[in-house]
């Protein structure tokens, strides 16, 4: 083997090589994305479900003025779901606890219309490049007309 044979060996060599870590890197970066799309569906499916659960059970809600919160009453207590705008988060708060954060950063758009016995809610999380937006209609199956003392 000359040496002008070895060089076109090593020429076709490292251009394998190169094409075979592109296609390794270009794999990875597509892997990752959907990952945290996926992440992303399921952060706002937990939401979605986890405010559909405590409207299904309610007895009375009362939406805000610009329909960026529901307050749902319960049997003896109320949970309020939120939206801080600036922070871009997501809280809840129940009555007599502190408030927690369900979303940190990454909503985007939380509205919520009420219509008689039914919620409708929209949520929209953002984070980076990714987006998600879920729409749900809940009705409250122990509604009640008249909502109950509201002290605080």
């Amino acid at each position: 083997m000359t040496l002008v044979e070895l060089m076109v060996a090593l020429v076709i060599s490292c251009i394998v090589m190169l094409a075979t870590g592109s296609a390794l890197v270009f794999g990875h970066n597509s892997w990752h994305k959907a990952w945290n799309k996926t992440k992303l569906n399921r952060d706002s499916d937990y939401a979605v479900q986890k405010i559909t659960c405590e409207l299904k059970n309610a007895i009375h809600a009362k939406i805000q003025q610009d329909g960026s919160a529901v307050k749902i009453y319960r049997e003896n207590d109320w949970i309020r779901f939120y939206y801080v705008q600036g922070q871009d988060d997501l809280r809840c708060h129940v009555k007599d606890q502190q408030p927690g954060t369900i979303f940190d950063g990454v909503v985007e758009y939380v509205n919520f219309e009420l219509q008689n016995n039914t919620v409708v809610m929209g949520l929209k999380l953002k984070q980076g490049s990714l987006e998600t937006h879920l729409l749900s209609t809940v009705m409250m199956r122990n509604y009640q007309e008249t909502p109950p003392d509201d002290e605080d």
